[in-house]
Protein backbone atom coordinates (compact mmCIF):
# COMPACT_ATOMS: atom_id res chain seq x y z
CA UNK A 1 0.00 0.00 0.00
CA UNK A 2 1.57 3.29 -0.82
CA UNK A 3 -0.18 6.58 0.39
CA UNK A 4 0.37 9.67 -1.44
CA UNK A 5 -0.64 13.13 0.68
CA UNK A 6 -0.16 16.11 -1.68
CA UNK A 7 -0.81 19.60 -0.36
CA UNK A 8 -4.26 21.57 -1.80
CA UNK A 9 -2.21 24.25 -3.14
CA UNK A 10 -2.28 24.53 -6.99
CA UNK A 11 1.59 24.95 -7.19
CA UNK A 12 1.35 20.47 -6.55
CA UNK A 13 -0.83 19.58 -9.08
CA UNK A 14 1.76 17.84 -11.26
CA UNK A 15 3.15 16.22 -8.25
CA UNK A 16 -0.84 14.98 -7.35
CA UNK A 17 -1.66 13.55 -11.12
CA UNK A 18 1.78 11.42 -11.40
CA UNK A 19 0.56 9.93 -8.11
CA UNK A 20 -2.71 9.57 -9.24
CA UNK A 21 -1.72 6.72 -11.93
CA UNK A 22 -0.49 4.36 -8.96
CA UNK A 23 -3.52 4.90 -6.54
CA UNK A 24 -5.79 2.04 -6.07
CA UNK A 25 -7.69 4.03 -3.59
CA UNK A 26 -8.34 8.10 -3.32
CA UNK A 27 -9.18 9.75 0.25
CA UNK A 28 -10.91 13.36 -0.91
CA UNK A 29 -10.57 14.88 2.23
CA UNK A 30 -12.81 17.78 2.27
CA UNK A 31 -13.21 20.25 5.51
CA UNK A 32 -16.49 20.49 6.86
CA UNK A 33 -16.50 23.91 6.97
CA UNK A 34 -15.11 24.88 3.70
CA UNK A 35 -17.17 21.89 1.01
CA UNK A 36 -15.83 21.21 -2.15
CA UNK A 37 -12.96 23.39 -3.15
CA UNK A 38 -11.00 23.81 -6.53
CA UNK A 39 -8.53 21.08 -5.57
CA UNK A 40 -11.27 18.55 -4.92
CA UNK A 41 -12.83 19.14 -8.09
CA UNK A 42 -9.23 17.94 -9.65
CA UNK A 43 -8.81 15.18 -7.93
CA UNK A 44 -12.55 14.46 -8.38
CA UNK A 45 -11.69 14.41 -12.49
CA UNK A 46 -8.42 12.50 -12.27
CA UNK A 47 -10.71 9.77 -10.16
CA UNK A 48 -13.09 9.99 -13.25
CA UNK A 49 -10.46 10.05 -16.32
CA UNK A 50 -8.97 6.90 -13.87
CA UNK A 51 -12.05 4.82 -13.79
CA UNK A 52 -13.67 5.31 -17.08
CA UNK A 53 -9.70 4.17 -18.67
CA UNK A 54 -9.37 1.04 -16.73
CA UNK A 55 -13.02 -0.01 -14.61
CA UNK A 56 -12.98 -1.08 -11.42
CA UNK A 57 -9.08 -0.23 -11.32
CA UNK A 58 -9.71 3.09 -8.23
CA UNK A 59 -11.95 3.57 -5.39
CA UNK A 60 -12.54 6.68 -3.92
CA UNK A 61 -13.58 7.34 -0.09
CA UNK A 62 -14.51 10.78 1.30
CA UNK A 63 -13.39 12.00 4.49
CA UNK A 64 -14.92 15.30 5.71
CA UNK A 65 -12.56 16.94 8.43
CA UNK A 66 -13.12 19.54 10.99
CA UNK A 67 -16.23 18.10 12.66
CA UNK A 68 -15.21 19.73 15.95
CA UNK A 69 -15.05 23.28 14.86
CA UNK A 70 -17.74 24.97 16.80
CA UNK A 71 -20.73 25.62 14.93
CA UNK A 72 -20.51 22.37 12.90
CA UNK A 73 -23.67 20.28 12.07
CA UNK A 74 -22.25 16.76 10.98
CA UNK A 75 -25.55 15.87 9.43
CA UNK A 76 -26.20 19.24 7.37
CA UNK A 77 -22.51 19.41 6.20
CA UNK A 78 -22.30 15.87 5.14
CA UNK A 79 -26.15 17.14 2.98
CA UNK A 80 -24.19 20.23 1.51
CA UNK A 81 -20.96 17.99 0.67
CA UNK A 82 -23.25 15.28 -1.13
CA UNK A 83 -25.04 18.00 -2.97
CA UNK A 84 -21.59 19.29 -4.04
CA UNK A 85 -20.66 15.95 -5.01
CA UNK A 86 -23.52 15.27 -7.07
CA UNK A 87 -22.64 18.32 -9.38
CA UNK A 88 -19.67 16.49 -10.58
CA UNK A 89 -21.34 12.95 -10.95
CA UNK A 90 -20.28 11.35 -7.35
CA UNK A 91 -23.01 9.99 -5.29
CA UNK A 92 -22.23 9.13 -1.66
CA UNK A 93 -23.12 5.61 -0.36
CA UNK A 94 -26.67 7.55 0.77
CA UNK A 95 -27.56 9.04 -2.71
CA UNK A 96 -26.46 6.46 -4.98
CA UNK A 97 -29.36 4.94 -7.43
CA UNK A 98 -28.69 1.89 -9.74
CA UNK A 99 -27.49 4.12 -12.63
CA UNK A 100 -24.66 5.99 -11.67
CA UNK A 101 -21.29 5.79 -13.53
CA UNK A 102 -19.01 5.99 -10.95
CA UNK A 103 -19.45 3.54 -7.71
CA UNK A 104 -20.76 5.32 -4.60
CA UNK A 105 -18.24 6.71 -2.25
CA UNK A 106 -18.59 6.45 1.85
CA UNK A 107 -18.55 9.99 3.64
CA UNK A 108 -16.80 9.67 7.10
CA UNK A 109 -16.96 12.48 9.81
CA UNK A 110 -13.93 12.87 11.03
CA UNK A 111 -11.92 15.12 13.93
CA UNK A 112 -8.44 15.28 14.02
CA UNK A 113 -8.18 17.28 17.24
CA UNK A 114 -10.87 15.05 19.01
CA UNK A 115 -9.86 11.46 17.25
CA UNK A 116 -13.53 11.56 16.25
CA UNK A 117 -14.49 9.10 13.28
Amino acid sequence: VTFLDTPGHAAFKAMRQSGSNGADVIVLVVAADDGVSPQTIEIIDMYKSIARAQPSSISMVVAMTKIDKPGIDIDESIMRIENQLMEHDIFSERMATSNCEFDAVPIFPLSGMTGDG
